[in-house]
């Protein structure tokens, strides 16, 4: 295959994420990725360096799809129903994406590489979304508690310990709440860091209907 070298990057991270995407990261590997594109597994290795480079430039991809869902979220006069949309958001990425989901977050590891230390803070920007919006929260009184940051790691702690539960089975094999999960875990978090029960019941219920 001759593709221009601009794009060459590109073609083959775009080849190694729907390898993941259909069959999962066991199945990605530089021969498998090389073959698809039409060359040796040196046209890898001359375009990233190494393995590690492929993976960080698809984990780099997959954050970015993440943080374009988080920003296809439209914000709105209240801040507590928009952290619940994106909650909700969040959810159906990785149940969506749930190989995809596994790899950017290192659960699982990708054509065997297994992601650690910096490497994990790989993808940070695709949290802007969530702390702008907790930001609002605080700047309009719905949260007076804690810190921003606080609040939207929390956040994001809880969801996702509820994607992962839901890829790995156990929702389906547990009883469930009678609230949706997805409210349950914003209505708790955002009475913790100082917002009104009413207020927040009103905002969830907003958020239901959009």
């Amino acid at each position: 295959m001759t593709t221009a070298p601009e794009n060459r990057r590109q073609e083959l991270t775009r080849i190694a994420m729907n390898l993941l995407e259909a069959e999962g990261p066991e199945a990605v590997s530089t021969r498998k990725v090389a073959a698809a594109y039409g060359a040796s597994t040196m046209a890898v290795y001359s375009e990233f360096g190494s393995l590690g480079g492929l993976v960080s430039s698809v984990v780099d991809q997959g954050f970015r799809l993440l943080e374009a869902t988080a920003r296809g979220v439209p914000g709105t006069d209240d801040p507590v129903a928009d952290l619940a949309r994106l909650a909700s958001a969040y959810v159906a990425f990785g149940r969506e994406h749930p190989h995809l989901y596994r790899v950017i977050y290192a659960v699982s590891p990708l054509a065997g590489h297994r992601r650690s230390g910096e490497e994990l803070l790989q993808g940070a920007e695709a949290f802007a979304a969530w702390g702008e919006t907790v930001a609002r929260a605080y700047r309009a009184g719905r949260l007076s508690r804690g810190r921003p940051y606080d609040a939207t790691m929390q956040l994001w702690l809880a969801l996702h310990g509820q994607v992962l539960a839901e890829l790995a089975g156990y929702l389906g094999a547990m009883r469930m709440p009678d609230e949706p999960l997805v409210d349950g875990l914003v209505h708790a978090l955002v009475i913790a860091y100082g917002d009104d029960p009413a207020a927040t019941a009103v905002s969830l219920a907003t958020a239901r209907k959009a």
